[in-house]
């Protein structure tokens, strides 16, 4: 009898545990919202990037590649006149390659044997990239450029600088995080409640888009270049997680 007493007792010891343990779970059980905040904005651009270079054909390699290094001291001593330095100026790409002349296509219904390709000469491209920190003088970085001799200007890229984009990168988001907790609020009064802490957030991204304009064709020296550059987009987005 005394056994069975005590058996009755440890079971019902053991359930109200159990019973015990399940409402503690469910009280520190946190309710939540989950919200991402973004934020974009645009800016005017303060740095500028010219991709430009000198392509030359002569009879030999060393010919093509000389005449050609002619051309690019020429492009830079040019630039430096207008208050550039070395620094500013960098190579992208350099090559020297033959130029080969075909055999004209044979429609008759009896051709002779093909002759092989033949080399009529070589080709020497060096492409530039030309850093601009005053962006109002692009346009006669342009012209300077054109002037000396460069006969391939591809594009323009305009960013902002490294300073400039740091300043940015905090302003857009802390500007992310007001966003999500005006989400987060906006939640919460529709559910009938309100935010009492926030449990987490994560960094989500920032992103800095440049703007590209493309030159089809090395612009006319004659007159100066004007070249108008467009505004940069900088974005950003977090994630946070509200306690509620």
């Amino acid at each position: 009898m005394i056994g069975l007493v005590l058996i009755v007792l440890i079971a019902l010891s053991f359930f109200a545990a159990s019973a015990g343990m399940a409402q503690t779970t469910t009280d520190n059980e946190k309710r939540t919202i989950t919200v991402n905040g973004q934020y974009k904005t645009s800016v005017n651009p303060d740095k500028a990037e010219i991709y430009l270079g000198v392509e030359t054909q002569a009879a030999t390699a060393r010919q093509s590649q000389q005449n050609n290094a002619n051309i690019v001291q020429a492009i830079k001593t040019s630039l430096y006149s207008l208050g550039l330095v070395s620094a500013d100026i960098e190579t992208t790409s350099y090559s020297i390659y033959p130029v080969y002349e075909y055999p004209k296509p044979c429609y008759a219904e009896s051709c002779p044997t093909p002759s092989s390709p033949k080399v009529v000469g070589y080709k020497t491209s060096h492409m530039l990239k030309i850093k601009a920190s005053n962006i109002d003088k692009v346009g006669q970085y342009l012209d300077a450029a054109v002037s000396a001799g460069a006969n391939d200007v591809s594009s323009i890229v305009f960013t902002i600088s490294d300073s400039k984009r740091s300043q940015l990168y905090r302003q857009a988001l802390t500007e992310a995080a007001k966003n999500a907790k005006a989400s987060a609020d906006a939640i919460a009064t529709g559910l009938g409640t309100h935010i009492t802490g926030i449990v987490s957030a994560t960094e989500g991204s920032v992103y800095v888009v440049p703007y590209y304009r493309t030159l089809a064709a090395a612009p006319e020296s004659s007159s100066t270049t004007d070249i108008s550059p467009g505004l940069i987009e900088v974005s950003a987005s977090l994630s946070v997680v509200y306690e509620i």
